[in-house]
Order: structure tokens, then C-alpha cells, then sequence
């Protein structure tokens, strides 16, 4: 049996040699170390990116929910502005109608229905001679359209020299 004793020690002492070859070898264990580093690095940024997509979603569906709430309120004024179109339109049919018109040139302005004995029927020699006196103020009309341009040339280019002087 002391072959099998010293067998057994020599074992021993192998087993506790590759032991502290282990422990003395600092590449596994830096392995290791780096692998685990890694590991949580990537753990850590794979719950920040999980964090930042959440945050992005939540100031997303708060930034519609505001929009939603916006456009309702667009609608809203629309249609209180639609209601007021339509009242206006209602209150201006009222307002110009004929009948209203005609009572209140009656009333408030002393118009009257002509009688037969103001109305006044004119001769073709008559009815021509309110033709040439229109076209006459038509030509004076014209006339005066001239002066006015050629009075504003004019003083336009007054105006230019003057500026002029006073540089």
C-alpha cells in the first residue's frame, strides 16, 4: 500500500501544482474578467437603449395627445365661425330687402311715390339734346383726366429737382 500512498501524494502534489499554475496564470482569469466587463457593458447599454426608446414613445404619444386636443379646438372655432357666417348672411337677407329698404327711405329719409303729375315725358329733339350735353361732360371729364396725369408728370419731376437742390 505504500505504493498506492505515494501514488496517491504524487497526484496530490500534481493536482495542487496545475492549481497554483492556474491561479499564477492571469490570462483566464483576465479573460474571464474582460468577458464579464463586456457582458455588462453590454447589458447596461442594451437597458439605456430599452430606456431612451420608451422616453421617446411616452414625449411622442404626449406630443399627439396635445395635437389631438389642438385640432379639436381648430374644429371647434370652425364651426363657431361657420354658425356666425350664417347668421350674418341671415341678418344681411333681412336687412336688404326691398320692402325693408322702401320703408326705411319712407320713414327716415321723406322719399314719396311720385304722383302722375311729376312725371315728365321728353321730345326726340329734347331726348338728343341730353345726349350731346352727356357726351359734352364726357369730353370735359376726359379733358380733365389729361391735366390731372400731366399736372402729376409734372410735379414729379418738381419734386426730383428739389430733392436734387437740397442734396
Amino acid at each position: 500500500m505504500s505504493m498506492n500512498t505515494a501514488h496517491a501524494y504524487k497526484q496530490t502534489q500534481v493536482y495542487e501544482e496545475q492549481q497554483s499554475i492556474r491561479v499564477l496564470d492571469g490570462r483566464r482569469a483576465k479573460a474571464r474578467e474582460e468577458a464579464k466587463r463586456k457582458g455588462i457593458v453590454r447589458l447596461s447599454l442594451g437597458a439605456a437603449a430599452v430606456m431612451i426608446c420608451l422616453l421617446g414613445m411616452t414625449f411622442m404619444s404626449a406630443k399627439i395627445c396635445n395635437l389631438g386636443v389642438e385640432i379639436n379646438s381648430l374644429k371647434s372655432q370652425i364651426e363657431d365661425t361657420q354658425v356666425m357666417t350664417a347668421r350674418a348672411e341671415l341678418q344681411l337677407g333681412e336687412l336688404s330687402s326691398l320692402e325693408r329698404i322702401e320703408s326705411y327711405a319712407v320713414a327716415n329719409l321723406g322719399m314719396v311715390y311720385p304722383s302722375a303729375d311729376d312725371v315728365y315725358f321728353l321730345s326726340a329733339a329734347s331726348t338728343q339734346t341730353v345726349a350731346e350735353t352727356e357726351t359734352l361732360v364726357a369730353a370735359i371729364e376726359e379733358e380733365s383726366t389729361w391735366q390731372k396725369l400731366l399736372n402729376n408728370i409734372a410735379g414729379f419731376f418738381r419734386g426730383t429737382a428739389s430733392a436734387a437742390d437740397n442734396i
